[in-house]
């Protein structure tokens, strides 16, 4: 067990590391400002609702494959990622002819948190061949 994990109350523990695939101080500290503070925010009511019925009224995969989205697409999976499918997001890929698709080891559902330089980068690049398909 971790340093960081060692100092919190077995409830915070569980909730930090079900997701966590790097458990140390900075993941904790950017888990405590990204995900649990919003979390604190969020309605609750309304997320259980979702939850209870994860469903559109009708397919997005569907219908954007059939508008042909042609413009930067970024798509990011944690290799490690225990509640999105890192395969799926492969799969969706194949219909957006501008996509840029990466899959980072040692990172989870958080991997924002977990390899922030990483996922700055290709931030950074998407926002880039955004603005330029803009001019165009």
């Amino acid at each position: 067990m971790t340093k960081i994990l060692e100092k919190l109350d077995k409830e915070e523990r569980q909730k930090f590391s079900e997701l966590a695939v790097i458990a140390d101080e900075r993941t904790y500290k950017r888990y405590i400002e990204d995900i649990k503070e919003g979390n604190q925010v969020a309605n609750m009511e309304f997320i259980k609702k979702l939850l209870e019925k994860y469903k559109f009224s009708f397919e997005p995969d569907e219908l954007l494959r059939e508008i042909r989205f042609e413009n930067p697409v970024l798509f990011i999976g944690g290799r490690q990622d225990n509640i999105v499918g890192y395969r799926d997001l492969g799969k969706l890929s194949e219909d957006y002819p501008r996509c840029s698709y990466s899959v980072i080891d040692t990172a989870g559902h958080n991997l924002q948190t977990e390899q922030p330089e990483i996922f700055e980068c290709l931030v950074k690049d998407w926002i880039k061949r955004v603005e330029i398909n803009l001019k165009n």
